[in-house]
């Protein structure tokens, strides 16, 4: 069975959503993979860049947890807005900037040691992602971690998130990055004061040593 060709979302539509409040997506809590990773790997101070922060609650985390500097980006100057007062309120910094990382690299190369995406990868268009895979590579120091939350294709439920197959993300990832686990977990999607549970993918990736 053929995968459908997935065009681009336009950056005008995510800020409506965000100037509308239609985010099932934001939870307003942090995301339990990310929470869960960042125990398991215990990384050093060094830079981290989240990709499609939203409103911020997963870039806060990153601070949080000792990294210097966050920076997070996204499409949604609203998102953007909303982002910068709740980490002014939580007393931490991050480096909040409107940016699509198709068009370039939001950090030095090179300056990172952990990417973050919550389904930002898996909504991007087919001629999209290669771009968004080059982007981290950059991004990232050799040995570098990217933990990328997708849409899971074993989910058949309507609606929820883009989805992938796990044969999707590791050939689109190598040979740059070695893949660490793809392990099946779950995506929690807030809508209408209810909660929605999905399949994703957490995907963790290293970058692989110069050759």
């Amino acid at each position: 069975m053929s995968t459908p060709t997935r065009e681009p979302t336009p950056a005008a539509d995510w800020d409506r959503r965000y100037q509308t409040g239609d985010l099932p997506w934001d939870t307003g809590v942090a995301d339990h993979n990310l929470l869960e990773t960042l125990e398991m790997l215990k990384l050093p101070a060094g830079g981290a860049l989240e990709i499609g922060c939203g409103t911020g609650t997963n870039a806060i985390v990153l601070a949080q947890h000792g990294l210097r500097p966050v920076v997070a980006t996204d499409v949604s100057p609203r998102a953007i807005g909303l982002a910068q007062a709740k980490a002014k309120q939580a007393g931490v910094e991050v480096d909040f900037r409107v940016h699509d990382i198709v068009q370039s690299l939001p950090v030095e190369p090179g300056s990172g040691q952990f990417v973050f995406d919550r389904g930002c990868f898996h909504s991007m268009g087919d001629q999209q992602r290669p771009v968004f895979v080059q982007r981290v590579l950059e991004a990232l120091a050799p040995r570098g971690w990217w933990l990328s939350l997708c849409g899971n294709a074993d989910d058949l439920s309507p609606g929820g998130p883009p989805r992938m197959t796990a044969t999707q993300i590791a050939t689109l990832v190598e040979p740059g990055f070695e893949v660490e686990t793809i392990t099946r977990g779950r995506f929690r999607d807030v809508s209408n004061e209810s909660v929605t549970v999905y399949l994703n993918w957490r995907v963790l990736l290293r970058k692989r040593e110069p050759r």
